[in-house]
């Protein structure tokens, strides 16, 4: 809540190796603790604990340099764009929903997993087509000139589905995107926004309308234009 309440433009600070390291340790004390205490075993899980820290002092030390050949005294520096690289091979980094200054990094696995669940649901959301890429921008072509959309700009690809992770649901939850910028639909999503966005005032009314009238007190919708509003609508 205290995230949400910051804004979409707040952005939780960078951690250092040794901050991160200390966070962790920190975490783990809390959970040992617990467990401990719950089972009324003290000093049960501390092997278990030395290591994790041990593991995570490894992984933090190894990704800190690069080595360039065989003799460990040659070694450089990582930049932040090789970090990235080296997270991107087991995460995927995305964002919060409704707070979109601050990362998410979800396991690529369980990423793809989410993506093709969704994409195979049986609510029959997607359709699935045989066309080549290059005949369904065709066909994207004709139908923006045919309804004054300027798809001459758009880009020379298709739309994507992508998921971010709403953070103020229990459990979270992957919100589904299909991301149209530069591609071959581009001005039909920025039509679609607007007139969506043009509508809210209406839903608002009629949400708090039928909800007055089963006696349940009610501001607004629980349609969210950014973070500033979670905290209000979930109060």
């Amino acid at each position: 809540m205290e995230l949400f309440s910051r804004g979409t433009k707040f952005r939780r600070g960078f951690l250092s190796m040794l901050s991160t390291e200390g966070a962790i340790d920190k975490g783990l004390k809390k959970f040992v603790n617990k467990q401990e205490e719950h089972l009324g075993v003290q000093g049960l899980l501390s092997e278990w604990k030395a290591k994790v820290l041990l593991f995570v002092q490894k992984r933090t030390c190894a990704s800190s340099v690069v080595q360039t050949s065989s003799d460990s005294s040659l070694s450089v520096p990582l930049g932040d764009l090789d970090h990235l690289k080296i997270l991107q091979w087991s995460l995927v980094i995305t964002y919060m929903d409704k707070c979109t200054n601050n990362f998410v990094f979800v396991c690529k696995k369980f990423y793809v997993s989410s993506v093709f669940s969704e994409l195979n649901s049986p609510a029959g959301t997607y359709v699935v087509s045989n066309l080549a890429q290059s005949d369904i921008l065709k066909f994207h072509l004709s139908f923006n000139k045919a309804h004054n959309f300027n798809g001459v700009k758009c880009g020379p690809c298709l739309l994507f589905l992508c998921a971010v992770w709403k953070f103020y649901k229990n459990p979270i939850k992957p919100r589904f995107i299909c991301a149209a910028s530069s591609t071959s639909l581009a001005d039909v999503s920025k039509w679609l926004c607007s007139f969506f966005k043009a509508m809210f005032p209406a839903v608002n009314d009629l949400w708090v309308s039928k909800l007055k009238k089963a006696d349940v007190p009610c501001v607004s919708s629980w349609i969210l234009n950014d973070s500033t509003g979670v905290v209000e609508v979930i109060n």
